[in-house]
């Protein structure tokens, strides 16, 4: 039985009280991953209450993990990150039961695995699993909660289970998985700190998520809990800029018609709808067109498309501020196409959805 002398100044919020508690009490999270942002993550649902957690993952502790890892300690090297963690939290919480599965999240086992939970938390480094957390859920229908770091910068989506036309999903953002050289922790860097605050972050938004869909009360005040859906949160933590961006729902995502998903395994993960478009395919979008020449000014000023736009030293930063519309299409296009996707994937990295022409362009 659920003791609820501990909850206590969590319970005496007006969008937690008894219901909510037990809300959460009731819930099942599969946290995917156990590093940066999942071990920060997992602590906080443990303290909160949630009543099952399922941790999975296959990776070891290394050194190098111990700055952001915090919950892990030099004699865990070498361990499993699963056992690790398992043993840290398994004392915190007798109200809680957690599990652990030693392998990586893949095509097999995510649909039964979803399937059994209420939330999926992606504490991945990848964007092959982001994906397949992304598809599976939408054919579950399942909510997941999407986290990355990256230096100083951290980033928070949440996206619902909800069928609408209106909600979008990751492959909206991001409708393919880069062919560019991705680089990771070990190339770039993470400050160990961000980890803790954008993990903690996923943490909050679950808690709201859990207390709203598994309560049995029909308390409006658990609703003014509920997560904003559809938004890209980025924070730079080196100057403490917060930027909100809305996801645009793309009318020819796959999201439209989650029955027709097949899940890809991991290592092949492609996304159904492509990022190049041709020179027709501009033509006949009937939405608002915004095309940008992403050549250099000499080439601009020889010659450019009518619609053609400069992109000048401070676009993207204009276009970061910017709210399109779902009624927009943002392209891109150069003299062979290359610098056009290489810009396209950039904007995608910092939450604008854009299209990048993969034909030649000529006057």
């Amino acid at each position: 039985m659920m003791n609820t002398k501990r909850y206590t100044r969590q319970m005496i919020l007006p969008h937690v009280g008894l219901s909510g508690q037990q809300a959460l009490n009731a819930s099942k999270v599969l946290l995917v991953g156990a590093g940066g942002l999942g071990l920060p993550c997992a602590q906080s649902l443990v303290a909160a209450g949630v009543g099952q957690i399922t941790i999975i993952d296959d990776d070891r502790v290394s050194l190098s993990n111990l700055h952001r890892q915090y919950l892990f300690n030099e004699a865990d090297v070498g361990r499993y990150k699963v056992e690790a963690l398992h043993d840290r939290l398994s004392g915190q919480n007798s109200d809680v039961r957690i599990s652990y599965i030693r392998e990586r999240l893949n095509m097999s086992n995510a649909p039964d695995l979803i399937a059994a939970h209420d939330l999926v938390i992606d504490g991945s480094d990848n964007f092959a699993t982001k994906f397949l957390i992304n598809d599976t859920c939408l054919i579950k229908k399942i909510p997941w909660i999407y986290g990355s770091v990256s230096r100083f910068e951290g980033q928070l989506a949440v996206f619902s289970s909800k069928p609408s036309k209106q909600h979008s999903c990751y492959r909206c953002l991001y409708e393919k998985m880069p062919t560019s050289k991705i680089e990771n922790c070990a190339e770039q860097g993470v400050f160990g700190a961000v980890t803790g605050i954008i993990g903690n972050y996923q943490a909050l938004e679950a808690l709201k998520i859990l207390i709203e869909i598994n309560s049995n009360k029909k308390d409006s005040t658990l609703k003014l809990l509920n997560s904003k859906t559809d938004i890209l949160h980025i924070f730079d933590f080196q100057t403490m800029e917060q930027q909100s961006l809305f996801i645009s729902k793309r009318t020819t995502c796959i999201c439209e018609k989650p029955e027709l998903i097949q899940l890809k395994d991991e290592d092949s993960a492609v996304c159904f709808v492509e990022a190049e478009k041709s020179w027709n395919a501009f033509v006949r979008d009937e939405n608002i067109k915004i095309l940008f020449d992403v050549r250099s000014q000499e080439e601009f000023q020889a010659g450019h498309h009518k619609l053609g736009q400069f992109w000048g030293p401070d676009t993207m930063q204009k276009l970061i501020h910017t709210e399109f519309t779902r009624s927009e299409s943002i392209y891109l296009y150069c003299a062979t196409g290359k610098r056009a996707r290489e810009k396209c994937f950039e904007l995608r990295e910092k939450g604008i959805f854009a299209y990048h022409i993969n034909e030649h362009f000529e006057l």
